[in-house]
């Protein structure tokens, strides 16, 4: 193990996870704002679909295990904005079909997009969230 991995593993573990989000609020906040930036939209129906994409946020685990592995590495660009935005927003977008396949009524203490606005234009949101990722991605790709 080398030292920077050493010190790492040290970290995270006298860290609990609010701690762990705490240490990265600079990277989660930058994450945050190219989400909404990748999700903008000025068409009215998008913007509430989008707007209800973010309004319960969840974990973000994944960006913040990005953000420690980029640390952890010692990565100094900005790349990894772009990546976490990415996961997520894939990930947000794997949470819609899921709730589409399960039926579901409620995530995170809302009503489901499919609850909404019925499964066959659910279905299509992720399609319609994911594909302003293809410019905001390979924009900056190294």
């Amino acid at each position: 193990m080398t030292l920077s991995l050493a010190k790492a593993v040290v970290f995270l573990i006298q860290l609990n996870y609010e701690e762990i989000q705490l240490s990265l609020s600079n990277e989660m906040a930058m994450m945050d704002q190219k989400f909404k930036e990748v999700l903008y939209s000025n068409h009215d129906y998008l913007k509430r679909l989008h707007d209800h994409t973010l309004l319960s946020p969840g974990k973000r685990l994944r960006p913040v295990l990005l953000f420690l592995c980029s640390k952890m590495l010692g990565y100094k660009g900005d790349n990894h904005i772009i990546y976490a935005t990415v996961f997520e927003l894939i990930h947000t977008a794997t949470l819609i079909h899921d709730d589409v396949i399960d039926d579901a009524d409620t995530r995170r203490g809302h009503d489901t997009l499919n609850q909404e606005e019925g499964n066959v234009l659910t279905c299509c949101i992720p399609k319609q969230t994911l594909w302003p990722l293809k410019p905001a991605a390979w924009r900056s790709w190294p």
